[in-house]
């Protein structure tokens, strides 16, 4: 799947993201409207390119493979 926008994926363990592109600003935790930050406790990801910043500041942990960041 292609997203040509910023992505939000906050979620707990076991809950892949596969085979993505994104096209903008990867979250991998949720931000309310006051810029607080919420927890997220990781997860597996695999086959997925993004062409942005991937802000990853909540995580515990997380596991990639055959994927491409620019800025982690």
């Amino acid at each position: 799947m292609y997203v040509n926008s910023d992505t939000i994926w906050a979620v707990s363990q076991a809950t892949p993201l596969r085979r993505m592109v994104i096209n903008g600003v990867l979250t991998m935790s949720e931000v309310d409207e006051t810029g607080s930050r919420g927890y997220a406790s990781g997860g597996f990801m695999a086959d997925v390119q993004t062409y942005g910043i991937v802000d990853a500041e909540q995580q515990q942990q997380w596991m990639s493979r055959n994927s491409h960041f620019p800025i982690w």
